[in-house]
């Protein structure tokens, strides 16, 4: 009777382990998916982004040309009317982008920023340097009121 419960002690140590290392093996597979997600993710935005500012110097060129230029500080977005139907037709980009701060003497976009879902790229331009930065925003809590009179 004595080895009839050691042997069941056994058997149920046992299966607590497979449990164990099969619940380790799912959460490492579900970290090493969930960053591979995020990084296929931070680089398409990144390259969307870097699409949006090509497409914006090359409309800049244009609008240059016509003695006008691309940035409106009155509008949202930065952009004077007609600049973003040019961008979407030349970048095709999902997400939304405005400009923040523009150089009117050199033509030049200062700092932009570009969102898509829950990626955030932002675009600076100091003394010669370009930096470009994407992040992931996380959602964590929202609320929605409706007050009626």
């Amino acid at each position: 009777m004595d080895k009839n419960k050691t042997g069941e002690l056994i058997s149920v140590s046992r299966v607590f382990k497979l449990i164990l290392i099969l619940a380790g093996l799912l959460i490492i597979g579900m970290s090493v998916f969930f960053a591979f997600r995020l990084r296929v993710g931070t680089n398409h935005a990144f390259r969307e982004a870097k699409n949006v500012y090509m497409a914006l110097s090359a409309v800049e060129i244009d609008y240059y040309s016509r003695g006008e230029s691309i940035y409106d500080p009155s509008n949202y977005n930065g952009l004077s009317r007609g600049v973003a139907e040019r961008v979407t037709q030349l970048a095709g980009n999902d997400g939304t982008y405005r400009i923040v701060n523009y150089d009117n003497k050199k033509h030049r976009i200062l700092n932009m920023i570009y969102t898509n879902g829950n990626y955030y790229v932002s675009y600076n331009y100091n003394n010669g340097e370009s930096l470009w930065e994407v992040k992931y925003l996380l959602p964590l809590y929202s609320y929605k009121e409706s007050i009626e009179p």
